[in-house]
């Protein structure tokens, strides 16, 4: 038996697609191991200036502690020394930033201000290491030492240094206490770690800190205090913001200085809610701000039935009550006045955030918000304004945000020319004539078919449009019953002919 053999030859290379997945694992694992060992690099690197900076804190707190009691002061704050409370230095090499803070404590171990008269009990030094991003003079200490994202490479070391023999001396200056309240929750809040930022607007006078160090900043306590002890003494010399993530911030203002008659939102023509503070000697100055949790606001421009109007312009003004006119008719200064906002041409809608937030985002305070100078665009001038359908009840131009919420507001305007039915519910008190609110208000025609039958109730302005969408439409030159019940009144009976938007007034009275 004889067999053919057929021997066939293999090539023994990679094909193309062998030696993608090659290169593709041989990628992974290069990037792999880079990653592994930039971070182990990193790592070290890290441990390295951490260890450095042990020692250098160590260093300067034991510099501190050879330092006679009266000379452990910065040249930032009160007590006011000679040593430097913000400085960049290089130590084999490494760039690290030192900021030094030395407040004097108020204990209330043995009593506190004003009942306690020696309150600069004793001093608190800290030494605030960091190295890295925050060692850039364009990061405040603030942020340097309290920042999240330098936590990685920042170290702490706090010490307390006591008077000679425990002896506590007579104050020269006072205390300012700064107490923060959230006050959008029932019941109200102390708001933790908020950011307190104090600048003394009579720096390089006796007593005070060269201007360039004149800017002092702390967080409050789980209490929403903080306390500034030994304060050199003025009169409205200091300047206080209040700020948190998340929060609508606070800052004092000068207090009335007269009106040029140009611009009453300019500081210094009225009297501010917050103004600024000053302190005298073994006194305890006290302000509390009051503030909310961040809310949003977009104003939106439509019709009652949902469809948009764009790029409607107007004027708003509102949010916080930063303080009050002075002479003639009194009214609120309010942290938001702008003019020439416009929605937009796709979506008609609007970011509004108020001005002193701004560094926070697109975000409002809460409080009420004035629309005016309403102007719509072309192809819908013939419109009229109704209201805002979020709204304080007062005026429909008004809307309203409470805090930390999301609000929506829609400005609803009707067509002048689209057949319509604007019926305004009202009373007469003392020969005005009042809006009535939630009356039922029913509109019928029995000569249709179908038959018109449609009831609603009217809005906080007394109003109510028909029709109610666009399927069920009213007929120009049809007229219609109108039939108007509410609770406590009589009913009350009337016709409308439509002819486009028909606007009618109804007056109910009370049951006798």
């Amino acid at each position: 038996m004889i067999y053919n053999l057929k021997f066939i030859k293999r090539n023994k290379g990679f094909t193309l697609i062998e030696g993608l997945v090659a290169l593709a694992v041989f990628t992974i694992l290069v990037v792999t191991f880079y990653k592994i060992f930039a971070g182990t690099m990193e790592h070290m690197q890290n441990s390295k200036y951490r260890r450095g900076a042990v020692a250098l804190a160590n260093e300067r707190m034991e510099h501190f502690r050879n330092l006679a009691y009266e000379d452990v002061a910065t040249k930032a704050n009160a007590p006011i020394g000679d040593i430097e409370d913000d400085e960049v230095v290089n130590v084999n090499g490494l760039v690290y930033r030192i900021i030094t803070t030395v407040f004097f404590v108020d204990d209330p171990a043995d009593g506190v201000a004003p009942a306690d008269t020696r309150y600069e009990d004793y001093k608190r030094v800290s030494v605030v290491i960091v190295w890295g991003p925050a060692v850039n003079s364009a990061v405040s200490k603030a942020d340097a030492i309290q920042n999240a994202q330098y936590e990685s490479k920042r170290i702490t070391l706090v010490s307390q240094f006591v008077p000679p023999g425990g002896l506590e001396a007579l104050p020269t200056g006072g205390i300012i206490s700064i107490n923060v309240l959230d006050t959008g929750v029932e019941p109200v809040e102390p708001v933790e770690n908020a950011i307190v930022s104090i600048t003394d607007n009579e720096c390089d006078t006796n007593g005070h800190p060269a201007c360039s160090e004149s800017i002092l900043t702390g967080t409050t306590d789980a209490t929403g205090n903080y306390m500034y002890v030994g304060a050199p003494i003025c009169t409205a010399c200091y300047e206080i913001s209040v700020t948190k993530g998340g929060f609508e911030s606070r800052e004092t203002l000068d207090p009335f200085t007269g009106d040029d008659g140009t611009d009453p939102y300019e500081e210094g023509e009225y009297e501010p809610t917050y103004a600024h503070q000053g302190v005298s000697a073994g006194n305890i100055t006290t302000t509390t701000f009051n503030t909310n949790k961040l809310s949003q606001l977009n104003i939106v421009s439509q019709d009652p039935f949902g469809e948009l109007i764009p790029e409607v312009k107007f004027d708003i003004s509102g949010g916080f009550v930063v303080g009050t006119t002075v002479g003639g008719d009194v009214s609120s200064v309010y942290n938001l006045y702008a003019t020439d906002e416009t929605t937009d041409a796709t979506n008609a809608d609007i970011d509004i955030h108020s001005t002193s937030d701004a560094i926070n985002g697109d975000y409002a305070n809460a409080g009420v918000y004035m629309l005016d100078n309403i102007i719509l665009p072309t192809g819908f001038t013939d419109y009229t304004f109704w209201k805002m359908d979020i709204n304080d009840e007062v005026d429909p131009k008004h809307t309203v945000v409470t805090a930390d919420t999301d609000v929506e507001a829609k400005m609803i305007f009707v067509d002048n020319n689209y057949d319509g039915a604007f019926i305004h519910v009202v009373e007469t008190i003392d020969s005005e004539a009042v809006p009535v609110r939630d009356a039922n208000v029913r509109l019928e025609s029995t000569t249709l078919d179908p038959k018109y039958d449609v009831t609603l109730v009217t809005d906080e302005f007394g109003y109510v449009y028909f029709p109610e969408n666009t399927t069920d439409e009213l007929v120009n030159g049809e007229t219609y019953d109108i039939t108007v019940t509410a609770t406590d009144y009589d009913e009350a009976t009337d016709t409308i002919e439509i002819d486009k938007l028909t606007q009618k007034d109804v007056t109910i009275t009370l049951s006798s």
